[in-house]
């Protein structure tokens, strides 16, 4: 019984707090095996770079980054990846990869962005005080 209520003080305790961003010169680059698509650079294209949070939120817990729909890459706290891409109209998202209780039930939350010939842009996986896992555009 002492067990399970220092489970669920210590879940209190966390499920108020927010991931934290962790700049894009600081996040360390995701290992290759992790990183499936969108590697070759595009003539005429764009970047898009994603940087997971860091935090004590969803720690041992790895985030699929998305394109289009399509798993990108499997993302550790800290982390990045960068994608090459054609410009136009994007759809960026972020999801637990669905293990355990990493599992959260809602799928993939997504973010539209317009990228033009020649940009980067920086999105940051993240995790609000709700506990919910996001994506949004970063400046970092």
């Amino acid at each position: 019984m002492r067990k399970l209520l220092l489970a669920f003080a210590a879940t209190a305790l966390l499920s108020g707090c927010a991931s934290s961003p962790v700049p894009l010169s600081e996040a360390k680059y995701a290992p290759a095996d992790r990183v499936f698509l969108f590697q070759s650079p595009i003539a005429e294209g764009a970047q898009i770079t994603i940087i997971r949070d860091g935090g004590s939120i969803g720690m041992a817990c790895s985030i699929g980054a998305y394109i289009d729909g399509k798993l990108v890459a499997n993302l550790d706290m800290k982390e990045k990846a960068t994608f090459y891409v054609k410009p136009g109209e994007i759809m960026i998202g972020a999801a637990h990869d669905g293990k355990g209780l990493c599992y959260s039930g809602k799928g993939i939350q997504e973010r539209e962005t317009i990228v033009k010939t020649g940009q980067h842009k920086v999105f940051r996986i993240y995790t609000g005080a709700d506990a919910e896992l996001d994506i949004k555009p970063s400046s970092l």
